[in-house]
């Protein structure tokens, strides 16, 4: 017992490693890109959510700028449990999300907050899911899903669209009517899915524009074609390689989004008093100056060093 007990830390540890190594690896990728981080303004990254709900919204781990292209905003392990003001009936709804939790969920733009109270879904859909695999055999291997759809519905939790999508998705992954799939979690003591199944009900569940698997090893042809199948790329044998990220790079750049918005620069009075001195003479805009004096620094820039 003590050896099972061990070796489950031990793969629950290896595959909180790797989720971390793909994360850092990428935020470093990005940052080659031109990329910087926005978000949090301290500028430390924190890899884990915990807490981090506990006003009711749930905001990003990190939020960067990439020059060019635009806002890319990551949540971790999102969604969690969040501070509630609302109906019972949500909460217990709540319980579905917490239970389908992705290692991350993308943005486009520059998104602080996915909680989205009143509306069906009360998430944003997110423009794109990354789940890692560390494992060589992780498409084997099954879980327990059953604990969140174990406990009968309401009416009014039924009416809601996005329950009804949850469901009408579990019924397409088991091969059978939604009904029955009501039905056979409710006779059976367990809801075990293999993990191409689990991640076939994300990409159902949460709709994103984009949906991609990155594994440490490579992953057999007929389960890639599966998942293919099922609108899901694959990124595989990378190892501990950041360069072979380099496909999921190209990816994350097509979705990033700019958003409105301007940020606010301090400098003492006296380099601000020769600024708009320039201003004045070229007869300008401070940004259309700034962005000059940018762009020739920048041609200049051996002179400058």
């Amino acid at each position: 017992m003590a050896g099972a007990a061990l070796r489950t830390s031990l793969r629950t540890n290896m595959r909180s490693i790797y989720q971390g190594w793909v994360i850092a690896a990428t935020l470093n990728l990005l940052a080659e890109e031109g990329g910087y981080l926005v978000y949090p303004e301290h500028k430390y990254i924190s890899f884990e959510r915990s807490g981090k709900q506990k006003l009711g919204w749930i905001p990003p781990n990190v939020v960067m700028y990439v020059e060019g292209k635009g806002f890319l905003s990551l949540f971790i392990e999102a969604p969690r449990p969040i501070g509630w003001e609302d109906t019972q009936d949500l909460k217990r709804a709540w319980r579905f999300y917490t239970a389908l939790r992705p290692d991350m969920l993308v943005y486009g733009g520059k998104v602080l907050n996915i909680v989205r109270l009143g509306q069906d879904p009360p998430i944003e859909r997110p423009h794109m899911i990354i789940e890692c695999k560390e494992l060589e055999d992780w498409y084997v291997r099954v879980r327990d899903m059953r604990g969140p759809f174990a406990k009968p519905l309401t009416a009014e939790e039924w009416r809601s669209k996005w329950i009804q999508g949850l469901w009408d998705g579990l019924a397409d992954i088991l091969g059978v009517k939604r009904a029955e799939a009501v039905e056979t979690v409710k006779e059976k003591k367990t809801l075990r899915l293999k993990e191409p199944q689990i991640l076939t009900l994300y990409r159902k569940f949460y709709n994103p524009d984009v949906m991609v698997l990155v594994s440490r090893a490579r992953v057999p042809e007929n389960i890639v074609e599966e998942l293919k199948e099922n609108k899901i790329e694959v990124v595989d044998n990378i190892g501990y390689n950041r360069e072979n990220l380099k496909e999921l790079i190209e990816i994350l750049l097509k979705i990033a989004k700019h958003t409105p918005g301007k940020i606010s620069m301090e400098i003492d009075w006296e380099t601000y008093a020769q600024f708009e001195k320039l201003r004045r003479m070229f007869r300008t805009s401070r940004e259309r100056l700034l962005r000059k004096m940018i762009k020739l620094a920048l041609k200049h820039k051996e002179e400058l060093l």
